[in-house]
């Protein structure tokens, strides 16, 4: 049986409010979906589930979140960046991919709940980041010009 690749979603999950917590963890289903369909990856956001049934202000629970994480990525055949604002647990996780030698892609594009349209109506692209820390589309050639205002990911690998 054929094995099918694993992608791990890098997307924020921190926000000033437990309302916003909750934004963020819903967003991060909808990339695991939105990757999974346009990859034919299986994707997952740990912290799109984990955060429901762990308690985030209590250190051991927040660190066992984490190292779940953490691990699994480690078997994942690559990470998918979701946010043009990378935050310092995120730089962590791009870090780790690197030194794993992981596939790192960049999602460019709106995302809503109603991603389905979105696809269609945006037309997301899926961007390759080389070694070299540059965007590239996934069959293309290099268009630096692809890299979003703000964008953090050719800075910080």
């Amino acid at each position: 049986m054929e094995s099918i690749k694993k992608g791990y979603i890098c997307s924020p999950l921190n926000a000033k409010t437990e309302k916003g917590i909750r934004k963020n963890m819903k967003k991060a289903r909808v990339f695991s979906k939105i990757t999974s369909s346009i990859l034919g990856y299986k994707c997952l956001a740990t912290h799109g589930f984990l955060p429901k049934y762990f308690n985030d202000n209590i250190e051991s629970e927040r660190n066992l979140c984490l190292k779940f994480g953490l691990n699994y990525l480690e078997i994942c055949d690559s990470l998918i960046i979701c946010s043009k604002n990378i935050t310092s647990g995120m730089k962590g996780e791009i870090n780790l991919a690197k030194s794993l030698g992981k596939e790192i892609y960049y999602i460019e594009g709106f995302v809503t709940p109603f991603y389905i349209i979105n696809i269609f109506l945006f037309k997301l692209k899926i961007l390759k980041i080389t070694k070299e820390g540059v965007c590239h589309e996934d069959k293309g050639q290099a268009k630096e010009d692809f890299i979003p205002k703000g964008c953090l990911c050719s800075r910080s690998l």
